[in-house]
């Protein structure tokens, strides 16, 4: 990776995001009653999958699986106390993807709406 910040990036040509993380996590059979960014800490391997095979497509940016992980929405799974290991594990799968790149491939955190009580 090279030390060109993302703002001197964006000003010479267009960035290239991944695609829907919920979408390929289905298409593998894992199934919308289960809490997708908790897969970052029990499946982890499924979650690196589908970053690197966005990477090998092109990518120029990594988004983690992180858009539902806020103590609001984990708490409907009962892991609201893991809502900081699951943002960590999430952003550590990405930056393995990337650092591992032979081109550079910035990672960007996905953040949901937060319900407001």
């Amino acid at each position: 990776m090279t030390n060109e910040r993302i703002q001197d990036v964006i000003q010479h040509r267009v960035l290239v995001f991944d695609g829907a993380m919920g979408t390929e996590l289905y298409r593998r059979n894992v199934f919308t009653n289960r809490c997708f960014e908790e897969l970052c800490l029990s499946s982890a391997e499924i979650v690196r999958q589908i970053h690197q095979e966005y990477a090998d497509a092109g990518a120029d940016v990594l988004t983690t699986n992180s858009y539902g992980a806020n103590r609001e929405a984990l708490a409907k799974y009962g892991l609201a106390e893991r809502t900081e290991a699951m943002n960590i594990a999430a952003a550590k799968l990405c930056r393995e993807i990337a650092a591992a790149a032979p081109r550079p491939i910035y990672v960007a955190g996905s953040v949901g709406a937060v319900p407001l009580s």
